[in-house]
């Protein structure tokens, strides 16, 4: 873990929450604590409910070096970061890293972390949705139109091929069609955010 000057991150958690999916329906935390519903209907408090016996896995504190080990099941796992100042910048609306494990494999991931503050998740509220799947009104209003659902399908299209969606080419350009459909909706406020959203990757990129 670095943070945006390239220095070694010290005092950050990382952690994941695989989940084991049941055949009736719902999942559950691999190795979790248990919280029971009778216990939170008695205790009337989710937090004193929760059954705790011993530590947490999934869980790594990062050294000197801001290098942190982990064991995790095979299969897609998503990555998270705490830290008191410091945050994983927004990725497919989520705060959070893809990794695909192979069994008996190490696997290495580059957490590049930045301050908090710096971008928020409310940005991605009318967008993430219609992008990553979604249920609600506004995310169908949305993608009944066709020139709005066409340029979304292209920037999927885009995300699925790459490797790394922080890549500041491949979001330059992507929020830049964001922005763009969203001005064909006439929604002036939206189509601003992420044309700013844009040229803020395309500097990056220049910078790089």
């Amino acid at each position: 873990m670095v943070d945006h000057r390239e220095q070694p991150v010290v005092e950050a958690k990382m952690f994941s929450n695989p989940n084991v999916g049941w055949w009736n329906g719902g999942s559950q935390i691999y190795c979790d604590w248990l919280c029971r519903s009778e216990r939170v209907l008695k205790e009337k408090d989710y937090e004193a409910a929760i059954e705790k016996h011993g530590p947490v896995p999934f869980r790594a504190e990062a050294n000197q070096q801001g290098l942190a080990t982990m064991f995790l099941p095979a299969g897609k796992q998503d990555l998270g970061v705490w830290h008191d100042h410091l945050e994983l910048p927004v990725a497919r609306g989520a705060r959070r890293r893809q990794v695909d494990l192979v069994e008996g494999e190490t696997f290495q991931v580059r957490l590049e972390l930045q301050p908090k503050g710096t971008e928020f998740l409310g940005e991605w509220d009318k967008l993430a949705g219609v992008l990553f799947g979604c249920t609600g009104e506004e995310c169908r209003r949305l993608m009944t139109d066709e020139g709005f659902r066409n340029r979304i399908e292209k920037v999927r299209e885009r995300y699925a091929e790459s490797d790394d969606h922080t890549d500041p080419a491949l979001l330059t350009n992507a929020y830049s069609m964001f922005s763009d459909a969203f001005a064909e909706l006439g929604d002036k406020k939206e189509a601003q955010l992420w044309r700013r959203k844009s040229k803020e990757q395309a500097e990056k990129l220049e910078g790089e």
